[in-house]
């Protein structure tokens, strides 16, 4: 990196989202399904009925996410309504900074 670009922690970027996260499974999925992107860990895994979050989120896979396959993305920007499972992080920028950017 460059001393053009100031140096933080992510916590100070953002906040963690991850108490409102619900799973569901296939199953559950089914018997909801709508509009609202329900995301895994390595994407949107279905559509739900419901949000349970909306807004600019950068969402970083956890659990099951393709880490060590550079052809695949582990962090994504999503803007809108959003269903978040458990195996995802939620992090919403605060004011002054583009998740675009982090994601």
């Amino acid at each position: 990196m460059t001393s053009c670009w100031p140096v933080a922690p992510l916590g100070a970027l953002v906040d963690c989202l991850d108490a409102r996260r619900v799973p569901l499974n296939r199953a559950q999925r089914a018997q909801r399904s709508g509009v609202v992107p329900y995301h895994g860990a390595s994407g949107i895994t279905g559509y739900v009925d419901q949000a349970l979050f909306d807004g600019a989120l950068v969402l970083l896979g956890e659990d099951g996410a393709p880490f060590l396959d550079p052809s695949r993305d582990v962090a994504f920007f999503h803007e809108g309504p959003l269903w978040a499972g458990n195996h995802v992080h939620v992090l919403r920028p605060r004011a002054g900074m583009d998740g675009r950017f982090l994601a």
